[in-house]
């Protein structure tokens, strides 16, 4: 299709009047000369920040018909096949997935790795799944089950590849699924820093659970894919599939079918689509219409959308490219909560103990907004605090309140 093999820069964009965010252009082709067609082309949001990953695969008000449940696991199922069961596309008899409920994560809470002394956090999942797979050549009655746990990662975060593997394990046990039918799958959308993924296409992660240590293989390593995460590197794959190469991401018989290829290629926009930066809707790519996978023609018109650019994506662009995601940014940020976090505690324990807080003691957190839940979850986590009840928690809340250490 022309989705795949327009590179993405463009030129002679003329937008659509009445909707400023379809249009013409010409779109470069590859090749060994440079060559252009023309062809329609939308304007689509960047589909890997949380709001309009989550927005493609969940249903989401606002966006129409193509936002409804429907649709929305529609293309979760689509895109889950092509990449895992690719052999399914011409196949029809192979093993695939037939059927996908969402899981609700909202109370699932990890343990900190500090221990069970210490406050529970909320597990925040991108897309968590149950998916009903059709044995190979079996008849509909003969299935099984497999969960997975699908993230978007835009930054390179220290310790988050050892976040996606505790997920795993937080999942497994409040699930109540069996070991190795929960599966982590990562898109990882931006280039490696670690040496041993810097230029791998597809990598899988492995904790050893003794040293605590997370070492990296390839895929192909006979190593049982329950201790596994896989770990896809979008720039890597949109290269591979510019190129006209074979992408094979659970086994090397299996290559990426077309309809993965355009899947991953939309995930991947930015590394290969160019930006229309001179026009009203900011961060959005110029991307041909020319899809041949229905369900990636719903995702286009999800992020052709115009509610998809709304305050809380510009929010977040700012957030991610203003310097709040560095890894200088998080580690600073993880020292100041872990400071804050002592303090609150320290507080807590000498108010419960019927001690007077004082002025003194507040003063490195005056300025520092506390949020409710992060209260709440340092009091639970204060166990064998004498006189800890509810009365008392209230007592403390209107203390700090006093003191403008945290909003009504």
């Amino acid at each position: 299709s022309l989705f795949l093999r327009a590179r993405g820069p463009y030129r002679n964009l003329q937008v659509d009047e009445d909707n400023p965010k379809n249009g013409q252009c010409d779109f470069e082709i590859k090749g060994e000369e440079v060559s252009y067609v023309s062809g329609e082309c939308v304007l689509i949001a960047n589909p890997t920040y949380d709001l309009t990953f989550k927005s493609l695969f969940t249903p989401s008000d606002g966006l129409g018909e193509w936002g409804d449940q429907e649709h929305a696991l529609g293309r979760l199922k689509s895109l889950l096949n092509s990449i895992i069961y690719p052999e399914f596309e011409k196949k029809s008899d192979s093993e695939h997935i037939i059927k996908v409920e969402l899981c609700d994560t909202e109370s699932l809470k990890m343990e900190n790795d500090k221990g069970a002394g210490q406050a529970l956090r909320v597990l925040r999942c991108d897309i968590v799944c149950k998916c009903t797979i059709q044995k190979k050549n079996q008849r509909q009655s003969e299935v099984f089950f497999i969960y997975f746990d699908i993230e978007m990662q835009r930054a390179d975060v220290p310790g988050r590849i050892r976040d996606f593997l505790n997920y795993r394990k937080t999942l497994q046990k409040k699930l109540n699924v069996e070991e190795d039918s929960m599966k982590v799958i990562a898109f990882l959308n931006y280039e490696h820093t670690f040496p041993s993924v810097a230029n791998a296409m597809l990598v899988t992660a492995i904790e050893d659970q003794e040293t605590g240590s997370i070492s990296f293989v390839d895929p192909s390593s006979s190593i049982m894919l329950k201790d596994l995460s896989k770990l896809i590197s979008l720039p890597s794959i949109v290269r591979k599939i510019n190129e006209g190469n074979a992408v094979q991401i659970m086994s090397k018989s299996q290559s990426l079918n077309e309809n993965g290829k355009e899947w991953l290629k939309l995930l991947g926009v930015q590394w290969w689509a160019q930006e229309a930066k001179d026009k009203e809707e900011n961060h959005r790519y110029v991307v041909p219409v020319g899809v041949g996978c229905e369900e990636v023609k719903g995702a286009l018109m999800i992020l052709n959308h115009k509610g998809i650019t709304d305050e809380a994506l510009q929010e977040e662009y700012e957030r991610i490219f203003g310097g709040e995601a560095t890894a200088r940014a998080f580690e600073r940020r993880g020292r100041e909560e872990g400071e804050k976090r002592k303090m609150i505690e320290m507080l807590m324990k000498n108010f419960i103990k019927g001690r007077a807080i004082d002025d003194d003691d507040v003063e490195e957190i005056r300025k520092k907004s506390l949020d409710g839940a992060f209260v709440r979850g340092i009091w639970e986590s204060l166990n064998n605090a004498a006189n800890k009840t509810e009365e008392n928690y209230e007592a403390f809340l209107r203390e700090l309140r006093v003191r403008n250490l945290m909003a009504e």
